[in-house]
């Protein structure tokens, strides 16, 4: 609520009523907030984390072209207010990352992007700042320079900094509102007693905003020692940031189910297959793919409508039973702008 309130007090009116009308439009028609869309399964980093969550052995390739990015977006940007380039792989490998960005913005959608900003160059960062998509979002396992590159192999902690506080710095320079920065520490069990050095860390490099965020676990995975070790074992249960408890079996259940937090989210692929949530693509076939077929066969013909009104706003589906809520703690670390110019 934040981070949309902020939107709205820094865009220019003509955006606004655009963004309004479509959202009226989607509201009656009950089509989705948000594409979630993955442009490249490819990692600058070697995560063990990511590597035991995410199977991309299945895609057909490994980056998405512009020329298909561009397809999906005309196809998608009348029926949703907004779209997020999601971490499957690192979308800022893509080479056509910016060019992507630049044409999500000019669709009058609220656009983020996930990335680690781990091995980006000085002068991408000082074009992301340039092109602006409304927020960045970069997820931190600690803030703990040796924990951190034990756990994002491949990253420098201080180089990641460096270039969180280039793009900030940059935007600053611009005079602009736009991108609204927000770093997001993970909760675990070591990370929550960092809470308090985190805040200041990302206070000092000009962060908008900071989260502490709760940790996945997907029970389907739960015989893998490894997995475990890495994820289960690690839950700060304790923690207000932790929503999940052990059963009598040892396996993590949600303390209290609520709503969907994919409830307003698609997924889309790198090969354009549809899925009803980022975490559906194991347990669900797609339900059509937005590079050959329309919206209308992907959302009413082929049933994701009915999916996901039946399944995933009920929490019925297997899926969905230790699919952690949206519950993140709000840390006070934003930087009041002055005389900034109004963004499109």
């Amino acid at each position: 609520i934040r981070t949309l309130a902020r939107v709205v007090s820094a865009s220019k009116p003509s955006w606004l009523v655009a963004i309004a009308a479509k959202e009226t439009v989607r509201r009656l028609a009950r089509w989705p907030r948000c594409v979630l869309i993955e442009v490249e399964t490819r990692c600058n980093l070697r995560c063990p984390w990511c590597n035991l969550i995410l199977d991309v052995s299945r895609k057909r390739r490994e980056s998405m072209p512009l020329s298909d990015f561009t397809r999906i977006l005309k196809k998608v940007s009348g029926r949703i207010t907004a779209l997020t380039f999601i971490r499957t792989g690192e979308p800022l490998v893509n080479p056509d990352i910016l060019e992507m960005l630049a044409a999500a913005r000019r669709r009058n959608l609220m656009v983020t992007l996930n990335s680690n900003l781990a091995t980006i160059t000085r002068e991408k960062a000082k074009a992301l700042a340039q092109i602006a998509p409304h927020r960045i979002v970069c997820t931190l396992i600690s803030a703990e320079p040796q924990e951190y590159e034990a756990k994002q192999v491949g990253a420098v902690f201080e180089q990641t900094l460096s270039n969180i506080a280039t793009i900030c710095a940059e935007k600053r320079k611009l005079r602009r509102h736009f991108p609204i920065v927000e770093a997001q520490l993970i909760a675990t069990k070591t990370s929550v007693k960092q809470i308090e050095q985190f805040e200041r860390v990302v206070r000092q490099i000009g962060c908008d905003a900071a989260y502490v965020k709760p940790m996945r676990v997907d029970n389907s995975r739960f015989e893998d020692d490894e997995y475990r070790t890495l994820h289960i074992d690690d839950l700060p249960m304790r923690h207000e940031v932790c929503n999940y408890e052990l059963n009598k079996q040892g396996r993590p259940v949600l303390k209290h189910l609520g709503a969907c937090p994919q409830e307003e989210n698609i997924f889309v692929t790198v090969d354009g297959d549809v899925h009803p949530c980022l975490f559906a693509e194991a347990e669900s076939k797609p339900f059509g793919n937005l590079l050959v077929d329309d919206w209308r066969t992907v959302w009413k013909m082929r049933g994701l409508s009915k999916t996901k009104r039946n399944l995933l706003h009920n929490r019925g589906a297997s899926m969905c039973q230790t699919c952690v809520p949206s519950r993140e703690i709000s840390l006070e670390v934003g930087i009041e702008s002055v005389g900034l110019v109004r963004s499109t």
